[in-house]
């Protein structure tokens, strides 16, 4: 790609880009869990009330707030994020090809919420898969859809790559034959 460029430029192109032709180059983004004393516990206004009539009614330890009183839900503390607070993610991306890939600017694509993702550039290796660690940080609250990644190879288009977890492979046309 880069020796294509090079070519280009010396016969006077100046400022080219291609699209990248792979759709698959992110495999997979999660969210980096918290050590469980600093998970955060979605709690309910009423949950709240009957806790605190309830601590009233007992004898408490010298504590205010015992963080290990509730356990917090494994799958909604997976997903839970606190807003203004900077969160971690892995990316998992893969090259399958046997040249290496610059990549000027890699950051999360969201839904939702707004969400401020911190670029980061790097190599991506050839015929390897690598985790990439990103960080952000959620505005407001709400929902947050982590769609993918917005991503600049140098040489190409900056485009946002959605996630394939899935090997995925076209169906085949079927073939109908008159009688």
């Amino acid at each position: 790609m880069s020796r294509t460029i090079a070519a280009a430029s010396k016969l006077g192109v100046r400022d080219i880009e291609a699209d990248y032709w792979d759709d698959f180059l992110i495999r997979g983004v999660r969210v980096v869990e918290a050590a469980p004393a600093n998970v955060p516990i979605a709690r309910t206004k009423s949950e709240l009330d009957e806790e605190r009539q309830t601590q009233e009614q007992q004898i408490k330890g010298p504590f205010i707030y015992d963080p290990f009183a509730k356990k917090p839900d494994a799958k909604a503390a997976e997903k839970l994020l606190v807003a203004g607070e900077s969160s971690v993610f892995v990316v998992e991306m893969q090259n399958p090809y046997d040249f290496e890939l610059e990549i000027e600017s890699l950051k999360l694509a969201t839904e939702g919420v707004d969400f401020a993702s911190i670029a980061q550039n790097l190599t991506l290796g050839p015929f390897r898969t690598q985790h990439i660690v990103l960080e952000g940080c959620a505005n407001a609250a709400g929902v947050l859809k982590v769609t993918g990644c917005v991503v600049k190879i140098r040489g190409c288009l900056e485009r946002t790559f959605l996630i394939f977890v899935e090997p995925w492979s076209p169906e085949p046309d079927s073939k109908v034959k008159g009688i």
